[in-house]
């Protein structure tokens, strides 16, 4: 090969994850939300998790991947992604938010002492609203008044239809 053409595959070599831009990660994150929003679940999770081999060092990508298993109703893998950056990245509240839905979505009694918990330190706004969105939606299905179960049997079927 002459030097003109070695010089043009040396410029055509991938940068180094530390290197991409602010905007070449943002938009492989949207990448990976897109994949979530086109039901593409399976792909968002490998994306994310690629992501986070590539910078280990940012908490979100972790985060993101297991909001992408929370989509796709991988709530285990969620919670296993997220107690484990919890162990290396213990002061990131969104990271403690999205862990106690997990545990909340596992029937877990823990989950909702956690999302107090974000919302009294309120030092990630983000974290804080969204700790705050998953308590009201909570509160929300905790005063759904159960509807009154049909009769289904002889007479009493019918006067119920009846009296409507």
């Amino acid at each position: 090969m002459n030097g003109v053409a070695m010089e043009a595959v040396k410029a055509e070599q991938p940068q180094p994850a530390s290197e991409l831009s602010r905007e070449a990660w943002q938009r492989f994150i949207e990448a990976g939300f897109l994949a979530c929003d086109a039901g593409l679940h399976s792909m968002a999770t490998a994306l994310f998790a690629d992501l986070v081999k590539l910078r280990t060092d940012i908490p979100q990508l972790v985060i993101y991947q297991a909001m992408a298993h929370l989509q796709c109703g991988n709530v285990v893998e969620a919670e296993a992604v997220l107690s484990a950056l919890r162990q290396r990245f213990p002061d990131s509240q969104m990271a403690k938010a999205v862990f106690a839905v997990c545990r909340m979505l596992l029937d877990e009694p823990d989950g909702a002492g956690l999302l107090d918990e974000v919302i009294a330190d309120g030092s990630e706004r983000d974290a804080v609203e969204w700790a705050q969105l998953f308590v009201e939606q909570a509160r929300r299905q905790s005063r759904a008044v159960p509807t009154p179960a049909l009769p289904l049997e002889g007479m009493e079927f019918f006067r119920h239809f009846n009296r409507k």
